[in-house]
């Protein structure tokens, strides 16, 4: 009966067991439903993607490019910066080698060492081409410098005339701004290596300057350079090896050091013409101190100046003007002292050159008297 009045056991368990069943699905949905959320996250549902934007589009390809960019500034930086160090080496090593002229030893050194320095690659042209072009600027010309020229070639081992002849030219087309330096580049590598200098054509590469007027300039600095050379040995000739070193033939050389030793004498007769000039200079002076003193001894003791010994003025002896030496004074050769009867100013013209004195405006630069006024007071003794 109690099972007809309420329900039964079972069905009170079920129900329980189904509740609890409830309870443990609702507690779980809260999880499933984020575990849910979690799984979409970022992630469109399908059928409704988003199509990429330009800047997306173009985010890779602006990358690469970017990359290529900085690749190639980094490399051309690094090629900037190599081609710096070969330009600073090669300076060095030129002038080095021109510090070291003319000892082979430290010269054939030093070409060793920045040949390693340069590292590998071929550094021989360069380095030929810059010593060829500082030798010019720094190395005065002279027969050592042609020797010294000569020595450094055979140091470089470049016995091909043909390389040489294009490094000469290499280094001619950097001295095309400065003529002169070039022009000592050509006198000394024309007798240093000749053979590369005429395939060269080094003669050709004055931008400015005719051939003539290259191979004149040529010929007086050789000229002048053999001067000088005869002037310091003491007017001798320099010996048969130098001659052949500057090219010169026997009969030039001998042309050349008598125009030298005729040059000493002309200067040798200006000299003493010159001294002997002073020295007369000095006579007259000395001859007028004494005149002016004896003249104002005279005019003190009388008030009168002394008395005409002979007039100058005389119909013979009027000197004319740029008519050239007279017989003024006697025509005897000698220097005659001559007087202003006005005032008693002395003159003592050199003689035969009384006619400078005594042209038709000459006045007294005493006291303006004219020349009628002078007198001849006869030979200075």
């Amino acid at each position: 009966m109690a099972a007809a009045d309420g329900p039964s056991a079972d069905l009170i368990a079920a129900s329980q067991q189904g509740d609890s069943r409830r309870m443990a699905v609702s507690g779980l949905q809260p999880q499933g439903k984020a575990s849910q959320q979690q799984q979409y996250v970022g992630v469109p549902p399908p059928g409704t993607t988003t199509p990429p934007t330009f800047f997306q589009k173009a985010r890779a390809p602006f990358m690469g490019v970017t990359v290529a960019a900085t690749m190639a500034v980094a490399a051309w930086q690094s090629q900037r910066l190599y081609k710096r160090r070969v330009s600073t080496l090669l300076d060095e090593f030129a002038a080095t080698m021109i510090f070291h002229i003319g000892d082979e030893r430290e010269m054939a050194a030093a070409y060793s060492t920045f040949k390693t320095q340069l590292g590998p690659g071929r550094f021989t042209g360069p380095m030929v081409t810059t010593f060829l072009v500082q030798f010019a600027r720094d190395v005065p010309v002279g027969v050592k410098a042609i020797q010294q020229l000569k020595a450094a070639m055979a140091i470089f081992r470049v016995s091909d005339d043909a390389a040489c002849a294009t490094l000469l030219e290499a280094a001619a087309t950097k001295l095309e701004r400065q003529p002169s330096v070039l022009n000592k580049l050509v006198f000394a590598a024309e007798r240093a290596i000749p053979q590369a200098s005429a395939m060269a054509k080094l003669r050709t590469k004055f931008p400015n300057w005719s051939f003539d007027t290259v191979a004149a300039l040529q010929r007086a600095m050789l000229e002048d350079l053999y001067r000088t050379l005869c002037e310091e040995q003491g007017l001798a000739a320099p010996d048969a090896e130098t001659r052949a070193i500057l090219g010169l033939s026997n009969a030039e050389a001998a042309r050349l050091l008598a125009e030298v030793q005729q040059r000493r004498e002309d200067e040798a007769a200006e000299k003493a013409a010159k001294i002997a000039e002073a020295e007369r200079a000095r006579q007259l002076q000395e001859a007028l101190e004494r005149a002016a003193a004896q003249n104002a001894a005279n005019y003190k003791a009388t008030g009168q100046p002394r008395k005409p010994v002979k007039s100058i003025f005389d119909t013979q002896d009027v000197p004319q003007a740029g008519a050239g030496p007279t017989n003024v004074g006697d025509g005897d050769g000698q220097t005659h002292e001559y007087e202003c009867t006005s005032c008693g100013y002395v003159l003592f013209p050199a003689a035969g050159r009384e006619h400078k004195f005594f042209g038709d405006s000459f006045t007294c630069p005493q006291c303006g008297a004219g020349k009628d006024q002078f007198v001849d007071n006869g030979v200075v003794t």
